[in-house]
């Protein structure tokens, strides 16, 4: 009983939110978390059926449960992925450091501004 409801529930999220919500956030990342969700839902419904169609009419893999929850994973996965990817480029190289090294950059950031400002 209990199985067959968190896998209906697992069911409902991967094809109603999941696929449409990792493309939201590659496509659309400056959009508000309301605005986010709607396209969310909406980006999983055709995402489903276009998947289902590609693995069928395309690569001629028969539909079943199995085969769509595998599909839609990895195609979800590779969108993650690309989001974790845009996001580390935007940061700068400062922001990539180690937070215990902050207070090293902050001390060393004035004697390098002293040594670099033009001798008159």
């Amino acid at each position: 009983m209990i199985l067959s409801i968190l896998r209906v529930i697992f069911g409902l999220l991967l094809t109603m939110f999941i696929p449409g919500f990792a493309i939201t956030l590659v496509i659309f990342p400056g959009e508000s978390k309301i605005e986010k969700v709607a396209l969310s839902c909406v980006l999983s419904i055709a995402t489903t059926l276009l998947m289902a169609l590609s693995l069928d009419l395309v690569l001629g893999i028969d539909i079943t449960a199995e085969s769509m929850v595998v599909a839609l994973l990895s195609f979800s996965a590779f969108f993650f992925l690309i989001y974790i990817v845009q996001k580390r480029r935007q940061k700068t190289p400062i922001e990539r450091q180690d937070p215990a090294d902050a207070h090293l950059m902050a001390r060393i950031d004035p004697i390098l501004e002293e040594r670099l400002k033009p001798r008159k």
